[in-house]
């Protein structure tokens, strides 16, 4: 798995996120891709919590499509699944 953005991940987790996606190059900050940010902030926290994707669309409407919500929803559940496989193996 790629480490782009994971560097100095404790501070915006949410961000290095983002770039893992490739939703935010490797120099983006939260300053110059908030609506990013927030959207995969948003991911991330669904996932977690077992929200699914229909939900996660309604949710992220301000930011994108419930279509792009399905997107998302789906590169965040690969990035954890490949994080976590990865994990055990350490």
């Amino acid at each position: 798995m790629s480490t782009i953005g994971c560097d100095n991940v404790a501070p915006y987790p949410y961000l290095a996120f983002a770039k893992q996606a490739g939703a935010v190059p490797v120099d983006g900050t939260k300053q110059s891709h908030p609506d990013e940010r927030k959207l995969f902030k948003a991911c991330a926290l669904a996932v977690q919590y077992g929200m699914g994707a229909e939900s996660l669309g309604y949710r992220i409407s301000d930011l994108r499509s419930p279509v792009e919500g399905w997107d998302v929803f789906i590169r965040t559940i690969e990035i954890q699944y490949k994080y976590f496989k990865r994990s055990l193996k350490e």
